[in-house]
């Protein structure tokens, strides 16, 4: 672990899969965000702001994931966590991803651990 790093501990987003729900309009259909997935994102947001120290990662960076016990898609909680990070100002853009490690712990219950590290 490097003084670059950032890490965070995140509660578990809701599935990706559960984040949208489609609604019918006069000229055809839109996605809005479920309130359950905005509660999430406003709260994951905050905490993301909070533990990172003021620190930010402004080039390219790899992110390591340790999901909690959980039922679903490991994939499906990706990219929640990632617009969380930029949202909270820990990195500057999701899509200075280069590497992405996840890993589902289906021993260990209760929250999401992130490691953002900078590549050199």
């Amino acid at each position: 672990m490097s003084d670059d790093d950032i890490t965070l501990i995140l509660p578990l987003p809701p599935s990706i899969n559960k984040a949208w729900v489609p609604v019918r309009t006069r000229t055809g259909a839109k996605l809005i965000k479920r309130a359950a997935s905005k509660t999430w994102a406003n709260s994951a947001r905050w905490e993301v702001s909070i533990q990172r120290a003021h620190k930010q990662i402004a080039a390219p960076f790899e992110a390591i994931i340790e999901l909690p016990k959980m039922r679903g898609d490991v994939d499906n909680r990706v990219k929640q966590l990632l617009d969380a990070c930029q949202a909270g100002g820990a990195i500057t853009n999701d899509r200075l991803c280069q590497r992405l490690v996840v890993e589902h712990d289906v021993d260990r219950e209760g929250a999401v651990y992130l490691t953002l590290r900078p590549i050199k």
